[in-house]
């Protein structure tokens, strides 16, 4: 159904986040506010956790970010981190796609700007540029949000990674990339994850 991740803000203040499937949430035909107080009421440590809790500040609700745009049709136009395309927050390689893909579009900007070709066409080379800089780190975060859609497959791997470092280890290396993707893209991985 989805993830609540708590975070400690101060001794007094924790952050919650909830992440649902927007159809699920449609599906109860309850509004968010109603829908995270049963929620937390029907999981006994969250409702241990929240039961002397007081909100601080209105509940917020956005929309899916999951998204990689294509090459904008427009002139004079480049998107350049989050605008561009996301990671899964797992990963951590959320800055490391905004200073990289500044630094890719910074190239392209300076070519452009000093021949004075502003058009889509021409600037067409940094979204090439970005699909090649960043095809590898697509893959582990789209891998990690099929195995979220899953939820016994995702329990599957959580608990054999928690039984085994050693793969954990290669999974960690994998989402921070000094681990090739090949060594969790493979038979000998997947057999010792689901033997």
């Amino acid at each position: 159904m989805g993830e609540t991740g708590l975070a400690s803000v101060s001794d007094t203040l924790i952050n919650v986040s909830m992440i649902i499937h927007v159809a699920h949430l449609a599906a109860t035909k309850k509004i968010s506010q109603v829908f995270f107080t049963q929620t937390v009421q029907a999981h006994p440590e969250l409702r241990r956790r929240f039961a002397q809790a007081i909100h601080v500040k209105a509940l917020l609700t956005t929309r899916p970010t999951a998204q990689r745009l294509a090459c904008p049709h427009q002139d004079g136009i480049m998107f350049i981190g989050d605008v561009a395309s996301f990671f899964d927050p797992f990963t951590g390689q959320g800055i490391y796609l905004a200073l990289h893909s500044a630094t890719l579009a910074a190239a392209v900007a300076h070519r452009t700007l000093c021949s004075g070709a502003l058009s889509a066409d021409s600037l067409r080379s940094y979204c090439l540029a970005h699909r090649q800089a960043f095809r590898d780190k697509y893959r582990p975060s789209a891998i990690i949000q099929l195995g979220l859609r899953v939820p016994w497959l995702a329990n599957r791997v959580i608990d054999c990674l928690a039984r085994r470092p050693a793969l954990a280890d290669i999974v960690v290396g994998v989402a921070g990339a000094f681990v090739s993707l090949k060594a969790v893209l493979s038979w000998r991985f997947a057999t010792q994850v689901f033997m």
